[in-house]
């Protein structure tokens, strides 16, 4: 019987969203200044659970031993910049900014 939605197998439907909204996601990242001195690299494709700019800043901080805490960074995904919370999409760009000194 179709639940109220319409749909007639309503727990298969659910089953394949949530494994959709757990599944791992790739990200493409890019990295400047001492985030990229410590990574060794300017890019890399990540594959990750992250959902979020914060959470996955927080993996990568702890893959490449980063001081710097998220607080201090500004986050870009897709060229534009965004709120820390903010959902991330499979194949986003995402690019942390640390703080650049000047004068």
């Amino acid at each position: 019987m179709p639940d109220r939605g319409g749909n007639r197998f309503p727990s298969i439907l659910n089953r394949s969203e949530e494994s959709a909204s757990v599944a791992p996601r790739t990200f493409f990242m890019v990295y400047f200044g001492p985030i990229r001195e410590k990574a060794g690299r300017l890019e890399e494709e990540i594959l990750t659970n992250a959902r979020t700019p914060e959470s996955l800043y927080e993996e990568i901080r702890k893959k490449y031993d980063l001081e710097y805490p998220f607080s201090l960074l500004r986050v870009a995904v897709n060229g534009t910049f965004t709120n820390p919370d903010d959902s991330l999409v499979h194949g986003d760009t995402v690019v942390f900014l640390p703080p650049f000194g000047g004068g």
